[in-house]
Formats: C-alpha cells, structure tokens, sequence
C-alpha cells in the first residue's frame, strides 16, 4: 500500500493521474471521499486508498 502525507497528494496520484484526460469528467471530491482514508495511528497522520476500495466501480459511480 501507497501512502502520501497530504491528502491532496493521494487524490494527484492515486485519482486524478489514474484518469488522466478523464478527470475533468469526474466528481474527484466524491471519489476521494469513498476511496481515500486517514490513518492518525502513528505520529503522523497518512491517507492511502482503502484496502477494499473498488476504484473503478466509484469513478464509474461519480461520473459527471
């Protein structure tokens, strides 16, 4: 699993350039809100994709 610090970060890498050309046509807000999580465990908080997220089924699902 991939972690970013920011969580602006992960919604770059991990939405937005998986959609390239195609991102402009999404609501990246409401897939970041389904598939992007917080972890604050250790002293640093960090986001990744959840484990059991389904990407293609919430991009599919938040088409404009």
């Amino acid at each position: 699993m991939t972690t970013y610090t920011t969580r602006n970060e992960a919604i770059q890498r991990e939405i937005i350039e998986p959609l390239g050309e195609y991102a402009n046509e999404h609501d990246i807000d409401a897939i970041a809100d389904e598939l992007i999580v917080c972890d604050v465990t250790g002293p640093n908080a960090v986001y990744s994709v959840g484990e059991d997220a389904d990407f293609w089924a919430v991009v599919a699902a938040n088409t404009l």
